[in-house]
């Protein structure tokens, strides 16, 4: 009924749907869970797009990896927000000091 003829993170899969239409579409899969050739799979798919909307059970598309990308990029602008906040009169005075022309001190050397 299913059959997984596979190459690296998609796997060629045909299908027979309920309504009886034969599909042959190419699916992602998640490395953890590699299919075998010749391998029965369960598929999930749309009865009115099978071709465009299949995936290997378990591996449907859902919101933790956005909600994390999200949750990163917060935290990653948050931390250079209070890094900027903390060192924005240092920057601001070696921006001045450079527009003036005045020597700027040496990194790492104290003033």
């Amino acid at each position: 009924m299913r059959e997984v003829h596979g190459r690296k993170w998609w796997v060629s899969v045909s299908f027979t749907t309920r309504s009886g239409e034969q599909v042959n579409t190419w699916i992602n899969y998640s490395p953890w869970d590699e299919p075998s050739v010749g391998e029965e799979v369960d598929v999930t798919y749309d009865r009115v797009d099978p071709i465009e909307s299949a995936y290997l059970s378990g591996d449907e598309p859902g919101v933790l990896f956005p909600t994390l990308f999200l949750a990163g990029s917060a935290v990653l602008a948050l931390a250079y927000a209070w890094w900027l906040r903390r060192n924005w009169r240092r920057l601001r005075g070696d921006a001045e000091s450079w527009r003036n022309r005045q020597p700027v001190p040496r990194l790492g050397e104290r003033r």
